[in-house]
């Protein structure tokens, strides 16, 4: 009888480790999608707002959007902290690479977006039917 007593402590010893690891890979995992969320969205309004920007013939795109997309993350991950943004206008396309780095795990988005002009699109017409 009192072997049956033990058994369980040591049923106990082998199976709580393995829960207790569960749970925090868990949390972990929970906070490496938090961060690719808040990068995923700064950069898309990164994206946005440097487009139309773009679109308006501004100066100093680049240094503004990148300076933009770090006030959006600032304060706001959990996981990883100063994430290396690097903002390119090329051929009418803004892109927004972002990477952030934690001992051996990186996470790296990439988000761009066509500077669209339908005003031109819009003018043209009406130029050519007189409307």
């Amino acid at each position: 009888m009192k072997m049956m007593k033990g058994s369980l402590m040591v049923e106990a010893a082998y199976i709580l480790p393995v829960i207790f690891l569960s749970f925090i890979l868990g949390v972990y995992m929970l906070f490496y999608f938090h961060d690719k969320n808040i990068l995923l969205g700064a950069g898309y309004e990164t994206t946005i707002v440097g487009s139309q920007k773009m679109k308006w013939n501004e100066e100093n795109i680049e240094e503004k959007m990148s300076k933009f997309f770090r006030d959006r993350v600032r304060g706001k991950m959990i996981f990883f902290s100063k994430p290396k943004v690097t903002v390119q206008c090329k051929n009418n396309i803004l892109s927004v690479d972002a990477t952030v780095k934690k001992r051996k795990v990186i996470l790296k988005v990439h988000q761009e977006k066509e500077i669209k002009t339908p005003e031109k699109y819009i003018r043209k017409k009406r130029k050519i039917y007189g409307k």
